[in-house]
């Protein structure tokens, strides 16, 4: 697997989480996959090329050409993309990009997305955040990662459809399923989130075939009347994961935001993370930190 092959993030990655996930074993042995709501991608970078297909959805129309573009990015598009555009952080130009630049073709396209989410605040969806004045000057040129990115793609086959849909549609294949969603409370950092977790927990639940689920503890017990989140869902309630603890495995883990000795005061919370599966794996149904 090419190192580094992500080439954008939305809200972050899952990196350390991947570590968690393979200094436990989680990961089953399995031929095809699918990341059911893929946004930047998380299985593909932290896992090596499986034997039969491999399959990544989104329902944002503009992350599967994204992704699609960079799939069939030739080298002189990426010479281009690298030497005639613009990596200097700017918050003139990142405005410019955001409200009045029109692009002419994929390569246009391409390089409007990276740019904004190279310098974005990450304070909404992409097409409406504001510049991170931190970047002033500052020079990110992302298309560094662009080839080992497409070389990462060439087998992958990208849909641009529902999360449920997706699931419905492979429910009877052999594959192994992945999914990050985005986390209640965080769906304005997306440009199109309609996913209904009540259904996509009844959905998941009943699959046959092995699924992972990843999401944040964040927000349970905050957001739980905001969301209006069902006690018969299992991930973001203690009450909910107590339901199902009889009929799949889970872990929680702690991604700590500061490290001790490295600095004096620390306003960054620490990140927590549920990780469910449905697969026997010797693993103690346990918290994990």
């Amino acid at each position: 697997m090419p190192k580094g092959a992500r080439y954008f993030s939305i809200m972050g990655n899952l990196d350390w989480v991947f570590k968690r996930i393979e200094n436990h074993r989680l990961l089953p042995v399995y031929d095809s996959s699918v990341e059911v709501c893929c946004g930047a991608g998380e299985l593909i970078w932290n896992t090596k090329p499986p034997k039969g297909k491999e399959i990544m959805n989104d329902i944002d129309s503009d992350i599967i050409r994204m992704h699609t573009i960079v799939k069939n990015l030739t080298e002189k598009q990426l010479r281009k993309l690298s030497g005639k555009y613009s990596w200097k952080l700017d918050k003139d130009h990142f405005e410019f990009l955001r409200d009045n630049y029109e692009p002419k073709n994929d390569l246009d396209f391409l390089y409007r997305r990276l740019y904004l989410y190279s310098a974005r605040k990450r304070a909404s969806d992409v097409d409406h955040d504001y510049f991170l004045l931190n970047f002033q000057g500052m020079t990110k040129n992302p298309t560094k990662r662009l080839w080992d990115a497409h070389l990462r793609l060439q087998n992958v086959t990208l849909i641009n459809d529902d999360a449920l849909n997706t699931i419905k549609l492979l429910e009877d294949e052999p594959v192994f399923f992945f999914l990050d969603p985005p986390y209640p409370a965080k769906d304005r950092y997306y440009s199109q989130c309609s996913l209904d977790w009540n259904k996509l927990y009844k959905i998941v639940s009943n699959l046959e075939q092995k699924w992972m689920l990843v999401s944040s503890y964040k927000h349970t017990q905050d957001n739980l009347n905001e969301l209006k989140m069902s006690v018969d869902g299992f991930i973001h309630a203690k009450r909910s994961m107590k339901k199902f603890i009889d009929n799949f495995n889970f872990i929680k883990v702690t991604e700590r935001a500061c490290f001790a000795g490295l600095f004096k005061k620390c306003n960054f919370p620490d990140k927590e993370y549920f990780i469910v599966w449905n697969y026997d794996t010797n693993k103690l149904r346990n918290w994990i930190n």
